[in-house]
């Protein structure tokens, strides 16, 4: 599903999930409102542009969600902006999740029509002296990186992973269509967050 937005209508979670039209050009993103706990996750809608709503449904543990309010970690903006991405995450809204070990942790987001083109902000993924590690299972690109909420850090790629040393920034996910994204986590960190 290729979509262009023309506005910022809807709230973010720490890991931003967006769909956006086009890989190659800079467009404005339409971020994940998340709006209900589940027994084992959140659930939140994405508007697009021409009204269209899109069911989002997080599964997985995670240590906290801010649904409405509460510290805008999507500050500074910079990680999350670049010449693909026109405005990072403009509410407080974020899921922050738990990773492994001793096994690693499944994590899952499941959309109630297939998506595509779909972003991923992350905060606080790692820390400065240990590498944590998502494998996701859908193929993405690193395509924003930069000082976040809690300094200094780093993003890199191998294959389907994103490594991350406190690294604060943005994956599009360049695969075909989907309707769910799964991914592990085998880092013992309680804290790093996203939106989509």
């Amino acid at each position: 599903m290729n979509c262009r937005r023309s506005m910022t209508t809807s709230l973010s979670v720490v890991v931003a999930l967006a769909i956006v039209a086009g890989s190659h050009a800079q467009v404005p993103y339409t971020y994940t409102d998340w709006l209900t706990p589940l027994t084992n996750g959140i659930a939140g809608t994405i508007t697009i542009p021409n009204s269209t709503t899109i069911g989002v449904a997080y599964t997985g543990t995670y240590f906290n969600a801010q649904l409405n309010g509460g510290t805008n970690y999507w500050i500074p903006s910079t990680p999350y902006t670049g010449s693909q991405v026109l405005n990072a995450p403009s509410t407080p809204d974020i899921i922050t999740v738990i990773g492994g070990p001793p096994n690693a942790v499944n994590h899952s987001l499941t959309f109630s029509q297939p998506v595509s083109d779909l972003v991923m902000d992350w905060v606080s993924l790692g820390t400065p002296t240990f590498t944590a590690s998502l494998t996701f299972s859908e193929p993405f690109s690193l395509i924003s990186q930069g000082t976040g909420y809690w300094g200094p850090g780093t993003l890199s790629q191998n294959g389907n992973m994103l490594n991350g040393n406190e690294g604060h920034g943005t994956i599009l996910f360049t695969g075909p269509a989907f309707t769910t994204l799964t991914w592990t986590d085998s880092f013992a960190e309680q804290w790093h967050g996203f939106t989509v």
